[in-house]
């Protein structure tokens, strides 16, 4: 069954998705305060399986003739037309505006344009926050800012990814994630051409990410003991309602010559995998669907493979609040919650924020680590820090050095390891936590988690 399950093309759902209204304009009655009216392939949410809307959390990037970029936003929901106006503060300064990108927070503050390539993330960890959407980091549509009359315009922005579309039959899926079977770059940071309306990729230097992981929403599936799972085919969702549960996955376009695999998480941990061997096209801006649900006839197992934490972009961390994460010159002076995209189960704690895709915390704070259930931290890697000095980074359970080290900015011997094997993780010593020595602590890491034996 694993080798003849298949793909089919949605003819009329990639006709949507392929053409959509003009986004409106509005006069701009305060000096350097502009608009501009945009015509796109995509939105960031899909209705019906064909009809594309924006949301108040849209923003888009507009860069001027000096390649400096600008936040615009919008403050409507689930319209077909909208309007996006300037919002940084002192608005518009920049010369001709000349290209616009549409990429979800926080990676609208982070994309950049050398005047022929726009730099952009599609995120691997990929959160769907309405059902019979995708998420709203998986899109990238750019496009050229032209002018009619007195109005900016961007006839028509373009997708730079593809989509998957999938169901499911067990009600009980927390996660899904997919690779190339010659492990093709699916997302991560790219190099876009416009090249005349049909754009094109090149990876970032090595910021290609070879895995993209799906999770679902507080709307878009169950929320059961904070661990949401995605609806299934004719479910019922929480408040009894009839609900057909319809995801999508956002994709760099490619051929993927050898096909791909796919591994399905239940809430108990068991996990299923689905292998396709045969090429698959994934054409920019169509929706390839596949023909089942996607989990049918897959036989769920128990796994002990590790949690691995990957927390070498700091903007890739979210937290409980409508503003951004926060950056070097927009820190909090309190605690809170915060956890990688798509991963909420894994919740961190502490006073931090992103300096240059460094998570950033200052001396005599300290930063919990996730508390993962059945798994115990064995190990951090560090690939990378910034700092002037030579901070000592420090791993506790609250009162006993379980690992530390001093890691000097200009050593070549990266990755660092922390090796905290020898401390399980238990029910009477659960947390974990990280300090530095120095006054700022700047570093970029991977935690690794492993099963705790029964």
């Amino acid at each position: 069954m694993k080798n003849t399950f298949r793909f089919f093309a949605l003819a009329a759902v990639v006709a949507a998705f392929a053409s959509c209204d003009k986004v409106e304009t509005v006069n701009q009655p305060v000096k350097n305060n502009i608009s501009i009216r945009i015509g796109t392939e995509t939105k960031s949410l899909l209705r019906n399986g064909t009809e594309v809307r924006w949301s108040n959390q849209d923003k888009i990037r507009v860069f001027d003739d000096a390649n400096v970029g600008f936040k615009f936003e919008t403050t409507q929901s689930d319209v077909a037309t909208a309007v996006f106006t300037c919002t940084d503060e002192g608005g518009w300064t920049g010369g001709v505006p000349v290209m616009a990108i549409h990429s979800y927070r926080p990676t609208v503050n982070q994309t950049a344009f050398d005047g022929t390539k726009v730099t952009a993330n599609i995120y691997q960890n990929q959160m769907i926050h309405h059902n019979g959407s995708y998420a709203r980091d998986g899109s990238l549509s750019i496009g050229v800012v032209g002018k009619e009359g007195s109005d900016y315009v961007v006839n028509e922005m373009k997708n730079c990814f593809s989509l998957i579309k999938f169901q499911l039959e067990n009600k009980d899926i927390t996660s899904v994630k997919m690779r190339g079977n010659n492990n093709e770059i699916l997302a991560g940071w790219v190099n876009v051409s416009y090249n005349s309306g049909n754009p094109t990729w090149e990876v970032d230097g090595n910021r290609g990410e070879k895995e993209i992981t799906i999770t679902p929403g507080s709307n878009a599936g169950h929320s059961s003991n904070s661990t949401n799972t995605f609806f299934a085919v004719n479910d019922i969702d929480d408040n009894n309602d009839p609900v057909e549960g319809v995801y999508y996955i956002a994709v760099l376009p490619q051929t993927l010559a050898s096909g791909l695999e796919i591994k399905l998480t239940k809430s108990n941990g068991s996990v299923a995998t689905r292998t396709i061997n045969s090429s698959i096209v994934l054409n920019r801006s169509k929706i390839k669907a596949f023909e089942n649900p996607l989990d049918k006839d897959l036989t769920f197992e128990t796994t002990h493979e590790p949690i691995i934490l990957d927390c070498r972009d700091a903007s890739k961390f979210v937290w409980a609040s409508s503003d951004p994460f926060p950056t070097r010159t927009n820190k909090y002076n309190t605690e809170f919650n915060f956890w990688l995209t798509g991963q909420t189960g894994y919740v961190f704690r502490g006073n931090v924020y992103n300096w240059d895709k460094h998570l950033s915390w200052e001396k005599g704070k300290t930063i919990k680590l996730p508390n993962i259930s059945g798994y115990s931290l064995v190990e951090m890697s560090v690939t990378s820090q910034k700092s002037s000095n030579t901070p000592t980074y420090t791993i506790t359970d609250g009162t006993t050095t379980l690992a530390s080290a001093s890691i000097n900015k200009n050593t070549s011997t990266f990755p660092v390891v922390f090796d905290v094997s020898a401390h399980p993780q238990s029910s009477t010593s659960p947390d974990r936590y990280l300090s530095v020595s120095d006054y700022e602590g700047c570093i970029k890491f991977i935690l690794t988690y492993t099963k705790v034996s029964e």
